[in-house]
């Protein structure tokens, strides 16, 4: 079959074509685009429906009980929420349940940071002041916090000083670390791209493993039943932690 008889016959849905046009297609490698809907395909939805087995009654049993519902993350993704105008932090876990519905589990209240080492010849007041007066110029909000660390790079005695700048986003802290690096001053946990792994680092959370969640947000959960068949949960972090220690106890 040549490319342009493909094509046309790409037009309609290949598992609803005439019974002879299928025969010419067996042994065929179709490249399906996305771009369009094939109609009369059933949705998860739809095979959830036909095929739970009961596990749909067990599962809507278990959330009207606030039990514990197994979940391991099998997609991660990082977004923002807009509480009183700005823009916070999210982070989202995907998992299928155990009846095959798939679930979102909102993870909320998490702290954006990243560090910069005080120079030793500095005083921790006056540096201080100092990338304050940047970020003020840099960011809307932030907070800032003294701490004591091992620096990632060489061998140290003695943990060394730093300054630890939080901030609501990731988008706000990286404009942050980029006008502090401007002005040469040296940073840690600055990683621009999969905060995620460094939040899970921080709470020990596992993106893997199996936990439990045992705080669902009822009002999300019907709004999300209702347009799209998805079950949701809002936890905080050290929730989140706390249900994956008590799994593994």
């Amino acid at each position: 079959m040549t490319q342009s008889e493909l094509l046309e016959n790409l037009d309609g849905p290949i598992l609803f074509q005439p019974k002879a046009e299928k025969d010419k297609m067996k042994g065929q490698v179709i490249c399906y685009s996305g771009e369009n809907y094939l109609t009369d395909i059933p949705t998860r939805d739809d095979l959830v429906t036909e095929n739970n087995e009961g596990l749909m009654a067990i599962l809507e049993d278990a959330l009207s009980k606030h039990q514990d519902i197994p979940f391991m993350a099998i997609d991660v993704e990082e977004s923002t929420k807009f509480t009183n105008s700005q823009a916070w932090y999210v982070l989202r876990l995907y998992s299928p349940l155990i009846n095959g519905q798939k679930a979102a589990v909102s993870i909320i209240g998490i702290q954006v940071f990243f560090d910069i080492l005080i120079p030793d010849k500095e005083s921790t007041d006056a540096f201080e002041a100092k990338i304050r007066g940047i970020l003020f110029n840099a960011i809307k909000s932030f907070k800032i916090e003294h701490i004591k660390a091992f620096s990632f790079h060489g061998y140290h005695v003695e943990k060394k000083l730093y300054l630890c700048i939080y901030t609501v986003n990731t988008k706000q802290k990286k404009m942050a670390m980029k006008a502090v690096q401007k002005k040469k001053y040296i940073t840690a946990s600055d990683d621009q791209f999969t905060y995620y792994r460094k939040m899970a680092c921080e709470y020990g959370i596992s993106l893997s493993g199996w936990s439990t969640i045992n705080e669902i947000d009822t009002k999300a959960l019907a709004y999300a039943q209702k347009r799209e068949g998805r079950c949701l949960a809002k936890v905080s972090p050290n929730t989140y932690l706390w249900a994956c220690k008590k799994k593994h106890q």
